[in-house]
């Protein structure tokens, strides 16, 4: 038994059935999954940076270790975007 499911999205046309992902969410998406990972990691490490540096040692620590990888991951992806051009 096939059911078809009907969504409010779906009407209005953002989401449409039998596409691939590329179509579906637009080709930048497939090519920058790291800058998706990576940013957030810089957004909330800088945060806890700044809680860090009003005295709080605990923050500070956590900022590395979200600043760290958060950084690594943006260079990963710059790097290559630059290879496939």
């Amino acid at each position: 038994m096939h059911v078809m499911v009907s969504t409010p999205l779906m009407a209005a046309g953002v989401i449409k059935w039998g596409l691939n992902q590329e179509d579906r969410y637009g080709q930048d998406s497939q090519k920058k999954p790291f800058y998706f990972a990576g940013a957030p990691l810089v957004a909330i490490g800088a945060a806890f940076a700044a809680i860090g540096a009003s005295g709080q040692e605990a923050f500070g620590y956590t900022a590395v270790g979200l600043l760290v990888p958060g950084l690594l991951l943006l260079s990963a992806g710059y790097r290559s975007n630059r290879q496939r051009v």
